[in-house]
């Protein structure tokens, strides 16, 4: 069997060990029928007829177990007859579970059938979040051959396929009616069908295009835009191509088929940035007769070049076709400025995720490279003739020995890109132009923190406990009691969406409404809108504009209206300090890229113009002015030229500012410049010394909030309120996103760990020494018992049917047990066989709860851990 790179999960165990286990004695027939008339309930039926059956026969997925999610397997033979069969699980053939039967000599026709799903996984090639193999809903369906099919062991003469939509629903593409289980064809199809409005239009040479009717209006333009435009840049593609808009009504999750598929699946459900650059990823991918995930695990020593051109185009094409808002050139060199070169180009990339990312993002740096130094035509005409294999060729001898210095140059470690002098400013220690014998007129004491990200209270689990709105409640009421005339400011991402999720669950939402009332309960003069909020779309960021606190964003307009002022006006210390939110969005939107799709109909300044404007318009009315958020040194040049008269900058976020050497803290030009560094865990206090011409002289003091500084109790006490309140609400419970979901030894009932006992006495008085056996003691101990966030990683099978209740009905499910790492027992206590139950479970279990919020280092510690709690 050939194993694919596009999806580095497959089997790797050749087919034919099952064949020859089988030593069958006759040629058999497969018919299979895929029923799809009940898709809402995201199964389908499938039922494969084997007709000529051996005596002993073997039913396997070519895939392994973490892309086939299959329930209700059953064997039957020609009277209907059940047929016993025997399980054999993943870990005993190398990753793939199979079904042996021994039908017997008599059965001649043999009918299996099970159910299917679309498996959620995390693939291996490259690719940076959850996926999902396929899907299966109302709106439509997208399944591969391999990725829904069991196979006989058996030799089989003839394969046929049958299939069953519901009505109403059109096939944009279809496997052939008979079809070989044997060589490529069975990896380059795949059915794809639902209520479609365009079925296989033509939009440009050997491309067609079919669209769903759930798809945005206007998608069809929008696809036509880009392809002529990818025909323009790259030429023909070199395959045909079927381009499908199909957005999916469940979930948020990519869908990747595994395989060599020529249609290009698109999940566009609007018109987002990440929707669009999804789009370009796959055709890019597709017009060199590959896939996405192909190109991302390629391990050759040029492997970066398709891999940064692809990203490459999908940055820069939505923002020259006017499709997206985005400075595209300020986020791929922000992205190289960050990452440090802190993986090799020319060697594949380790296996973690961030890796994986940053891999790409330097890539993509690396390709801007060369569209900045290499002569236009030249790089243009390289790209016409590219089959996205290796490196480009250059018909221009000069051109071609640019190149060659290119790679001599970027390709080693410590190498230098020629954008990275202007992304470096050196602050100074005094203002330019004044004298150093000016007088201080006044002091101005200004508070601040960033990146808070809508955290509330440290977590228990944490090695290093800081922050917490009780802390900093009280923090902040100490402050005041010192200095009355304190200006309180937060510089932005205070939303909590995070990373890789693509929205805000309804707990999310509530802990997110009580946090911004508690900015108001603290009395913040002012927030800015940080791209955590951008990021989090427009329910997030009108929610934030109706609370007590005065949230700024200059320009910021969600679905055509500006729900944020632009600046604020306040009275401290008899001084009319003037305080202006502006924030730009630098991320290239890899790591981000789910949280880009709630970004439709949100829109922001990207020319430092709008804000020059601005201050400029502030200026005359207001003795201090302030420019509070983050933005890119070209932006920070602009703002701090002298004649526009800006007394200080304060700049949160993007990891410690890496692009002021120096230090956090100094002037440029006349104007103060002071960053936070220390994200949500704390406080950074600021003094400026002020004459009558402006500020001479900036001073500060960053501040950790540790767990065992004083609290404010009143805050403290809401806190515990709110966890009461919402600790039962089963609306809320309902919508988290479930731990271990891609699991499949999870599906199966709970049973506890005092079932495990009775055979496993030994291994149960090992577990109950651990940690683990006592995991809800340190919750009842700290008083979280009712946070669902804490509790779902203390139990086993948090709010499953079987599993443990907030209410308190299930107690005997409390704490970390067998079934979490063994998976759920119930089939196996009734059977007792080995088969029923997860021998060896693998390390990635560990990290759904020990991520690197909740344990930091732990994949340093992992070995370590795993030995004490090993049996």
């Amino acid at each position: 069997m050939k194993v694919y790179s596009a999806i580095s999960l497959l089997l790797t165990t050749p087919w034919l060990a099952f064949a020859a286990a089988c030593q069958p004695e006759r040629t058999a027939r497969a018919d299979y029928l895929i029923d799809l008339r009940a898709a809402e309930s995201g199964l389908a039926l499938v039922t494969l007829r084997v007709t000529g059956a051996p005596a002993s026969i073997h039913f396997a997925s070519k895939l392994s177990d973490e892309l086939l999610d299959l329930s209700d397997f059953s064997i039957t033979d020609e009277d209907e007859r059940a047929v016993s069969f025997r399980f054999t699980p993943a870990a005993a053939r190398g990753g793939v579970s199979s079904y042996i039967a021994s039908p017997g000599r008599g059965a001649d026709e043999l009918t299996v059938r099970y159910k299917v799903r679309a498996a959620r996984y995390w693939p291996k090639s490259g690719a940076q979040e959850l996926r999902q193999n396929g899907v299966i809903c109302a709106d439509g369906v997208a399944l591969s051959l391999p990725g829904a099919l069991l196979f006989p062991s058996c030799e089989v003469a003839e394969t046929r396929l049958a299939f069953e939509l519901p009505q109403g629903w059109k096939a944009a593409e279809i496997p052939p009616a008979t079809i070989s289980m044997a060589g490529s064809d069975l990896w380059r199809t795949a059915l794809v069908a639902g209520e479609c409005r365009t079925l296989r239009a033509p939009i440009a040479p050997r491309i067609e295009l079919s669209v769903f009717g759930a798809a945005p209006e206007g998608g069809e333009a929008i696809v036509a835009k880009i392809v002529h435009e990818l025909a323009r840049v790259l030429g023909e593609p070199a395959v045909p191509l079927h381009v499908i808009l199909a957005p999916w009504a469940r979930g948020n999750l990519p869908v990747e088929l595994p395989g060599e598929l020529q249609p290009a699946i698109v999940d566009l459900r609007s018109t987002d940035p990440e929707s669009l650059r999804s789009l370009v990823r796959a055709l890019v991918s597709r017009w060199f007769g590959r896939t996405p995930a192909e190109i991302e695990g390629e391990s050759s020593p040029e492997s970066w070049f398709p891999l940064g051109l692809v990203e490459y185009l999908a940055l820069t094409l939505p923002v020259e076709l006017a499709l997206v808002q985005r400075d595209f050139t300020a986020s791929i060199e922000w992205a190289w400025m960050r990452n440090n070169r802190k993986v090799s180009m020319v060697t594949r990339a380790e296996d973690a995720i961030e890796h994986k990312l940053v891999r790409r993002e330097m890539a993509t740096a690396l390709v801007h490279e060369l569209a900045r130094i290499l002569p236009e035509k030249d790089f243009e005409r390289a790209l016409l003739d590219f089959d996205g294999t290796r490196y480009p060729a250059f018909e221009s001898a000069e051109a071609a020995k640019s190149f060659a210095s290119f790679l001599e140059t970027n390709l080693r470690d410590g190498a230098n890109l020629s954008f990275e002098g202007d992304w470096q400013i050196d602050l100074e220690h005094r203002p330019h132009s004044r004298p150093s014998s000016a007088r201080v007129e006044k002091l101005l004491k200004i508070a601040f923190t960033s990146d808070t990200e809508g955290f509330i209270e440290g977590c228990g689990c944490k090695l290093a406990q800081s922050g917490g709105i009780a802390h900093r409640a009280e923090a902040l009421r100490a402050l005041r009691a010192k200095e009355s005339q304190l200006l309180v400011l937060d510089l932005g991402n205070f939303s909590p969406i995070k990373a890789g999720r693509a929205r805000l669950d309804a707990l999310m939402t509530e802990e997110y409404r009580f946090y911004l009332s508690s900015m108001g309960d603290m009395n913040y003069d002012a927030a800015c809108v940080g791209p955590g909020e951008l990021y989090s779309g427009s329910t997030a960021l009108r929610e934030a504009s109706e609370g007590r606190t005065p949230f700024l964003g200059l320009g910021i307009e969600v679905e055509n209206e500006a729900p944020f002022a632009a600046h604020v006006v306040l009275n401290k210390n008899g001084l009319r300090i003037g305080v202006i939110g502006y924030s730009e969005l630098l991320e290239p939107g890899l790591l981000y890229q789910a949280k880009e799709r709630n970004m439709a109909g949100v829109s922001f300044p990207i020319l430092p113009e709008v804000l020059a404007t601005r201050v400029r318009e502030l200026r005359p009315d207001v003795d201090v002015l302030i420019v509070a958020g983050r933005m890119q040194p070209r932006t920070l040049r602009v703002l701090c030229a002298s004649e526009l008269g800006v007394d200080l900058v304060l700049l949160g976020g993007y990891d410690g500012y890496r692009f002021l050497p120096g230090g956090p803290v100094g002037f440029l030009n006349d104007t103060a410049v002071a960053c936070h560094q220390i994200q949500g865990y704390g406080y950074s206090l600021l003094t400026l010394y002020l004459s009558k011409q402006g500020a001479l002289e900036v001073q500060l003091d960053t501040q950790f909030l540790k767990r065992d500084d004083p609290i404010h109790p009143d805050m403290q006490r809401r806190i515990d309120r709110l966890y009461r309140e919402i600790g039962n609400r089963r609306d809320l419970l309902a919508d988290m996103e479930p731990l271990f979901a891609w699991d499949t030894w999870q599906r199966d009932a709970y049973v506890g760990a005092d079932a495990c006992r009775e055979c496993h006495a030994d291994q149960h008085a090992q577990w109950s020494q651990t940690p683990h056996a006592r995991a809800m003691e340190t919750l009842v101990a700290a008083g979280r018992q009712n946070s669902p966030k804490c509790v779902q990683c203390h139990v086993v099978g948090f709010e499953k049917e079987s599993g443990y209740r907030m209410s308190g009905s299930t107690p005997h499910l409390a704490d970390v047990q067998c079934e979490i790492c063994h998976g759920a027992g119930a089939e196996h206590v009734r059977t007792r066989a080995a088969a029923d139950i997860r021998r060896s479970p693998p390390a990635r279990l560990c990290f759904e709860c020990h991520d690197q919020e909740h344990a930091e280092s732990f994949a340093e510690r992992l070995d370590s851990a795993l030995e004490s709690v090993r049996h």
